[in-house]
């Protein structure tokens, strides 16, 4: 540890010293293990050979009023906040690239008078979106801004994907993934351009190296030297422990389901207690999808075709079971239609469904199955 720590105070007074004069700095985080680390982090630092100054776009607080329920809705505020270089860089749990933005002196002006407004009090809050308005959309946006010219970005390169898949890349298949993906519509699967796809801090640090300020018949480099990088003060040993992702855990359950459903059929036992738990399970997330997809401000959650199998009806189903099973096989066969033009909408590319949600499919067509060919009614 206190060798990392000398490492990366050495490589902070090197860069101090080696670029005293007035400048402009594209910081980049690394990802890290906590949820809002996950993606990196984008700030951008002022230089000159008086003071430093590192203007932070993604300050809140967990423990600003109802933080979880305002950010799924959509109507998070983040601050603008301010630090000096080495506490910003001490802060970090992973490694800092520092890329130079090179702008002239008229460009700083510009950049520097627009960090100035933003720092305003009445100025400072503004409406997150996790998509087009973070930390990285705003630097973005000012250095467009500031330079004289226009900013062009190489694409020849470039592979189109969508938000969701863009998401994917940091978070993998884990359980936070897959709430993700309950929550995300099918406008999330648009397939999308690299200047969208900057939303993410080092998408936004490689276009940056590679991008060009253009005005007229003239060019230049946006970043014309390769990024130096700051190691982490605070890094720490990886845990190797992998939890079960949630294409395991539907597969345990279709397996549980259909040998319970088999020897129910065997020894003619319904074992509604499966029922109700799918159903349940069902019904709850139905609850909470309907609720974003009809009240937040996220313009990816709507439409969401999750809802022909995650919604409240299913609640509807459990008390069918015992007082009108007449009507419980009709609401089960109805589910079932549900279910196949879920199916359908995933095969042909309307939303992404993911492979634990065919296998909970699965699972309800082998109850259903079972219902129908009970000998009981």
């Amino acid at each position: 540890m206190m060798k990392k720590l000398l490492i990366s105070l050495l490589a902070i007074l090197s860069f101090l010293q080696l670029n005293a004069e007035r400048m402009c700095c594209l910081l980049t985080c690394e990802p890290g293990e906590k949820t809002y680390e996950l993606y990196g982090h984008s700030a951008l630092m002022m230089l000159d050979d008086e003071h430093n100054i590192v203007y932070n776009y993604g300050v809140f607080s967990f423990s600003d009023d109802n933080f979880i329920l305002k950010f799924t809705l959509g109507k998070t505020y983040y601050l603008l906040d301010y630090d000096d270089f080495y506490n910003f860089i001490s802060s970090r749990k992973t490694n800092v690239w520092i890329s130079r933005i090179d702008l002239n002196d008229a460009e700083l002006n510009t950049l520097d008078s627009l960090l100035r407004e933003n720092l305003k009090p009445e100025n400072r809050r503004y409406l997150y979106n996790y998509f087009s308005d973070n930390c990285a959309t705003r630097i973005r946006d000012l250095i467009e801004k500031s330079v004289d010219g226009k900013v062009v970005y190489k694409e020849g390169n470039y592979t189109p994907i969508s938000y969701r898949e863009s998401v994917k890349q940091y978070v993998g298949d884990t359980w936070q993934m897959f709430g993700i993906n309950l929550l995300l519509g099918a406008p999330a699967d648009t397939l999308i351009s690299m200047h969208n796809e900057m939303y993410l801090p080092i998408a936004m640090k490689n276009a940056f190296e590679n991008a060009q300020i253009v005005k007229g018949d003239t060019a230049r480099k946006l970043i014309s030297e390769a990024p130096t990088v700051i190691p982490s003060m605070n890094a720490k040993a990886k845990k190797n422990v992998k939890p079960i992702s949630p294409t395991f855990t539907f597969a345990l359950i279709l397996a549980v389901v259909t040998i319970f459903t088999f020897l129910g059929f065997k020894k003619n036992k319904k074992y509604q207690i499966i029922d109700i738990l799918l159903f349940s399970f069902c019904g709850t997330i139905g609850l909470i999808i309907c609720f974003v997809s009809f009240f937040s401000i996220h313009p990816t959650v709507f439409p969401n075709y999750l809802v022909l199998i995650f919604h409240p009806l299913q609640f509807v189903a459990i008390p069918l079971m015992f007082w009108c099973k007449k009507c419980y096989k009709i609401y089960a066969i109805f589910n079932c239609v549900m279910l196949t033009l879920l199916c359908v909408v995933g095969l042909a590319g309307l939303q992404h469904i993911d492979i634990g949600i065919y296998l909970l499919i699965v699972t309800f067509a082998v109850r259903t199955t079972f219902l129908l060919n009970t000998k009981k009614s």
